[in-house]
């Protein structure tokens, strides 16, 4: 009895720890106005015309925008976007989804980890340096929402390979499967192999008990779960068929060293290599140690055992190995850049660290061993989001200079914006300007794609250049603001007149 008492107040106090380590790891999100990303903006912009076409028949969107007919593998973190921000301000709506997001990654993996491994550990706790991986800081919102639902599902799937599944968890499940497909198409497809590697992985230590008669109930089972995920893979595969490019495995880019790749764990370092290597590549010391120690437990364990087979050696959740190794394998194979696909060995590289730091959490670990290291990996990662405040600092600076511009633009105007910023991050944040009000901004990547919910009317886009016959407005920003391209510097000087100037920013109106 004392025991189950002293069990239960440990976890009330990990719990705790775990959500304190939760609100640490989110204060980027919490700290400024914006959490700028290089294509977040963009996100926000196409958000607030996701909303005005929907709930203003009035606005300029109208004109120049339409809905996708497809139901294209990217619109779960617009539809969120465009939910708050219909009627809370960009920033607010933009707060809530990506603080949902940096709490939710954490929870949902740890929920998985708890389906396979009842007691729960700080080794969850190795999470949390992947929330803000590098894709994120990019502004691949969908694809990192997909690992959400991908964790939620394979704990799911743990959960209920022995037992029935009845009417209520089937449509849970068809629900999740359908909101995965609407999420990222690589999640969707990540999920899809995870699954099956799972059913295969069970089914081989089922084959080595000569156990014929559950192997045909196993994969009955996997069936009858493939069949609620039909119409995920309808959506899926139409889309593959309407974007298909016969042109795209030609253009490919160059290898890279898979080692050093993985020993500064890249998806992790999001702004300097420089500031971000260290802190980064002791984290990989942490993962290593903490993956060869837990290997050779493990061998150590089953050399005690008398006859043990081969195949005793294995347990359910080494697929999870199984899926790191053949992350590796892919990476080693794929360059960085397939036709238009880009930062492939980032997409995978991330799977492999987290299918290599779930198999860690599923593992027999002293808890005396494990915590020091735990302690030394949140040591590096608090370095990491240190560094990414003062990042964010000057970010959120101007994309509120650019925000706040808003205010002297009339509503259903058009403005063209250039960048002078010479900052990567800052290609889009010329929508920061138009994620409230009804202003056309010339910078709109997205529709431009045709992959995500808003598209071009047809013949409805205007040229990318500065007229004032067009344009009604022009905003210059970055640090380079003062210098601007002859032919530009010129037409501004005739047709437009300075009324605002900031730190960052100029805006200029048509006369």
């Amino acid at each position: 009895m004392k025991l189950n008492i002293v069990q239960k107040i440990f976890e009330i106090k990990e719990r705790n720890i775990f959500l304190f380590l939760l609100l640490i790891n989110s204060l980027p999100l919490l700290i400024f106005r914006f959490y700028p990303t290089m294509d977040g903006a963009a996100h926000l912009y196409n958000s607030n015309i996701l909303a005005r076409l929907l709930l203003d028949v009035s606005s300029i969107y109208h004109d120049f925008y339409t809905f996708n007919p497809q139901l294209v593998p990217n619109w779960l973190g617009h539809f969120f976007l465009a939910l708050f921000n219909s009627f809370l301000p960009a920033y607010m709506a933009e707060k809530i989804v990506l603080i949902s997001y940096s709490i939710l990654l954490p929870v949902s993996f740890r929920y998985m980890i708890k389906q396979f491994n009842i007691n729960i550990t700080s080794l969850s706790y190795l999470i949390f340096p992947f929330v803000f991986h590098f894709l994120f800081i990019l502004g691949y919102y969908n694809f990192s929402f997909s690992f959400i639902l991908f964790f939620f599902i394979m704990g799911l799937i743990h959960r209920y390979a022995e037992t029935k599944v009845n009417l209520k968890v089937g449509s849970i499940f068809l629900f999740l499967f359908f909101l995965m497909a609407v999420a990222h198409i690589f999640g969707f497809v990540l999920l899809m192999v995870s699954i099956s590697l799972y059913y295969f992985w069970r089914a081989m230590l089922i084959l080595s008990k000569q156990n014929n008669e559950k192997i045909i109930h196993l994969l009955m089972k996997y069936l009858r779960l493939m069949l609620h995920a039909l119409p995920g893979m309808f959506i899926i595969l139409w889309h593959l068929l309407q974007h298909q490019s016969p042109d795209a495995m030609k253009s490919m880019g160059s290898h890279e060293n898979i080692w050093t790749y993985l020993m500064m764990i890249r998806p992790v370092i999001a702004y300097n290599f420089s500031r971000e290597t260290g802190p980064a590549s002791l984290m990989f010391l942490v993962l290593f140690s903490l993956f060869i120690v837990n290997l050779y437990l493990r061998i150590v364990e089953n050399r005690k055992k008398l006859n043990n087979k081969w195949h005793q050696v294995f347990e359910l959740s080494d697929f999870w190995l199984l899926i790191a190794v053949a992350m590796i394998f892919i990476m080693a194979i794929f360059p960085n850049h397939i036709g238009g696909a880009g930062n492939v060995l980032n997409r995978f590289g991330l799977v492999f660290f987290l299918s290599l730091i779930a198999w860690i959490n599923t593992g027999k670990l002293p808890r005396w061993f494990y915590r020091a290291f735990v302690f030394i990996f949140l040591i590096a990662n608090s370095i990491l989001i240190e560094y990414y405040v003062r990042v964010l600092k000057g970010l959120n600076n101007t994309a509120s200079e650019i925000y706040n511009a808003a205010n002297y633009i009339d509503d259903n105007s058009t403005v063209f914006a250039y960048n002078a910023s010479g900052n990567w991050l800052m290609g889009h944040f010329s929508n920061y300007i138009a994620t409230e009000k009804s202003i056309f901004a010339n910078d709109n990547y997205e529709a431009d794609m045709g992959y995500f919910p808003v598209v071009w009317k047809k013949e409805a886009k205007p040229l990318n250049e500065l007229n004032a016959k067009t344009y009604d407005y022009f905003l210059i920003y970055g640090s380079n603001k003062d210098d601007l391209p002859e032919n530009i510097d010129d037409i501004l000087k005739s047709e437009y007149t300075n009324i605002f100037e900031s730190t960052f920013i100029k805006l200029y109106k048509g006369n």
